[in-house]
């Protein structure tokens, strides 16, 4: 059983008979156990529902067994009970009007801005799939509201941090460059040694110019530890002019870690970041979109950090904007992957199945680690007509389903590329 407080809950109209609902309510409550939500009991009246407000208020998701015709109006007074933003999943079977009384009760709690999503089902059992992946989306969202986020270097967060953990749900704390200052001149660069020679090729590189970069890797994974931080985001350009070395080694070395790390200050990457670590449990990968090519669907990504264990082969270089200490080059292995980006105001979510064919520092006039990638598209035209985004982020394996589950009970659209 998981952290998350996901709750289900049964309606039903007494005219269909207590023996059948109750017999059906057992079948889901089956699947519902078998994927970690606690089923609690079936509402046939309000009064019922009254009984157990605190219970529907303090419940992370709702999952609603809709189990016979009759009952749109007992799932409309348990959403009265909750904060609109609370994903609401409904769940009908083939008999009894049940998806009839789903889908009245869907585009009424929908005209009232909740966010609800439908499965329907000939039968209880049959719904388990897809109830699989609704869940494994709801969870993404449960950890975007729990998570803490620090943002480094900086007196205040920035307003695209403070817009995102108003929708989301998540803290944010800021941390100044004094403290960040402090906190680098405290750590041990000899605990991230070991470190480094594992997971990078170091010849050619200056150690005295590494130096710095690595005490920044260590105080960040310091200060996220002593904050129980899940993310850490720094603004880039504005720490490289100031400081004259890149966080990039940081990131990686976030990443690596099993923490977040997350480059520009770019929250709506943010999200997809830790939806990456979620979904996958592996790292995301933060990139710009560098060049398309309509007539063969490749795309070229680009950006100068990087996780390592996404790659076969890392190094470090010169950043590719500065030319300061230190860029990472990670070769990412080729597969499948899922490529997705955020609009600004997190209005729009665009996602594409993406294979990667090939990765490294393949060409100059770009940032230090590449990837072609042959995208699987649905929309005809070209790549820079439809994206929402400049960064996009690279997912490990197909996620699109998730994402896209996700992003509607978000209260995103979601655009198909």
């Amino acid at each position: 059983m998981t952290s998350e407080k996901l709750y289900a809950f049964g309606v039903a109209s007494a005219l269909h008979g207590r023996e059948y609902y109750e017999r059906l309510w057992e079948e889901y409550r089956s699947v519902f156990d078998a994927l970690g939500i606690k089923s609690f009991t079936v509402f046939t009246n309000e009064a019922s529902i009254t009984e157990q407000a605190s219970r529907i208020r303090e419940a992370d998701a709702l999952f609603i067994a809709v189990l016979t015709g009759g009952s749109s109006r007992l799932v409309k007074k348990v959403a009265s009970l909750i904060d609109e933003r609370t994903p609401i999943v409904l769940l009908a079977h083939g008999f009894h009007n049940s998806l009839a009384s789903a889908l009245g009760a869907k585009s009424r709690l929908e005209e009232e801005k909740h966010r609800v999503y439908i499965i329907e089902s000939r039968t209880p059992s049959e719904a388990i799939d897809e109830l699989a992946v609704v869940t494994r989306a709801i969870r993404g969202l449960v950890k975007l509201k729990s998570m803490r986020v620090v943002q480094l270097f900086t007196d205040q967060v920035y307003d695209e941090g403070v817009e995102a953990s108003r929708i989301f749900g998540f803290n944010i704390e800021s941390v100044t460059p004094q403290q960040l200052d402090y906190e680098m001149q405290r750590v041990n660069i000899n605990e991230i040694r070991k470190y480094l020679e594992s997971h990078f090729d170091l010849g050619g590189v200056d150690e005295s110019l590494l130096e710095k970069p690595a005490r920044l890797a260590l105080a960040a994974e310091r200060i996220a530890k002593a904050r129980n931080a899940d993310v850490v985001v720094i603004d880039c350009f504005p720490f490289i002019r100031a400081k004259g070395f890149t966080p990039c080694l940081m990131m990686s070395y976030l990443l690596d870690q099993g923490l977040v790390g997350v480059c520009e200050a770019d929250y709506r990457s943010l999200i997809l970041m830790v939806l990456a670590k979620q979904l996958t449990g592996r790292p995301g990968w933060i990139a710009n979109p560098s060049h398309y090519e309509h007539d063969t669907h490749k795309l070229i990504l680009a950006h100068c950090t990087g996780a390592t264990i996404l790659g076969e082969y890392a190094t470090l270089l010169p950043h590719f904007e500065t030319g300061k200490p230190y860029a990472v080059l990670t070769k990412i292995k080729p597969g499948t992957y899922t490529l997705a980006g955020i609009s600004p105001g997190f209005r729009r979510m665009g996602v594409a199945l993406a294979e990667v064919i090939e990765s490294g520092m393949l060409t100059g006039g770009r940032c230090r680690t590449q990837v072609v990638a042959k995208l699987e598209e649905k929309d005809p035209r070209p790549f820079p007509q439809k994206a929402v985004s400049n960064h996009h982020v690279l997912i490990p394996g197909d996620v699109r389903r998730e994402l896209t589950i996700l992003a509607t009970l978000a209260g995103m659209e979601v655009v198909q590329y």
